[in-house]
């Protein structure tokens, strides 16, 4: 293994066991934001980040102790070593891999697990790149306190939806699945009118709501309007 895999895998067992030590803070799932931070909110604790990362659980036999990659003192809240060159190979691993990508357990970055045990091992997934100059920063006192409801799979697409949209990835709108009614209305309100050209191209007869369809009204836009009504009424749609 040559010197810079060797710095890889360092740098990634103090990535995990700094997890560990915020994950036994804050509970599992968490969230990473583009700026470094760490919570169980959408967004960081200035509301100026977005999450772009998912914490699902820990990297350890059990919650009780931290990975074996290495010793890290629980007290260890204040970031990792060199997490800013860590944070750049994550998003260097995304310009590879593209976005979304999975590390395993063992360390490994993945497109996507290969196995069902791969699937069993994933314990961060990465939905889109960290900000330049980004460092994990010690956990915030406001951000301790646990959540009354954890984030879902449903918070995680409309992450996944937000970064699209900031990003104005249309081939990523493509990509999505079923939109819920939360992610149509953000949709509606946020997206370019390029976008929402595409989103009203997919869809199905009478799929958007009232409350959506005022949205659509509201963009005074009679191109976007054309291409929903005409669109939902092309016989097999």
């Amino acid at each position: 293994m040559g010197n810079y895999e060797a710095d890889v895998s360092v740098l990634t067992g103090q990535f995990l066991n700094y997890l560990n030590v915020c994950g036994q803070k804050l509970g599992y799932p968490f969230l990473l934001y583009s700026n470094g931070e760490c919570g169980k909110k959408l967004v960081s604790s200035d509301g100026k980040h977005n999450a772009v990362a998912k914490v699902l659980k820990s990297s350890c036999a059990d919650d009780s102790s931290l990975s074996s990659f290495g010793v890290v003192s629980e007290d260890k809240t204040d970031g990792m070593q060199d997490c800013e060159a860590f944070l750049k190979y994550l998003n260097n691993c995304g310009c590879d891999l593209g976005f979304p990508f999975v590390i395993l357990k063992d360390g490994s970055v993945v497109k996507t697990p290969l196995s069902a045990q791969d699937k069993t091992t994933v314990i961060v997934k990465v939905l889109r790149a960290f900000n330049d100059g980004a460092k994990l920063g010690a956990i915030k006192v406001e951000v301790l306190s646990k959540e009354k409801n954890p984030i879902s799979d449903s918070d995680e697409a409309f992450l996944e939806l937000k970064a699209i949209i900031d990003d104005g990835d249309v081939g990523g709108l493509e990509k999505l699945g079923t939109l819920n009614h939360q992610m149509t209305e953000y949709l509606l309100t946020n997206a370019s009118k390029k976008m929402l050209m595409v989103f009203l191209r997919r869809c199905k007869r009478n799929s958007l709501n009232l409350k959506e369809l005022d949205l659509l009204w509201l963009k005074k836009d009679m191109e976007l309007l054309d291409t929903y009504y005409w669109w939902v009424r092309v016989p097999g749609k």
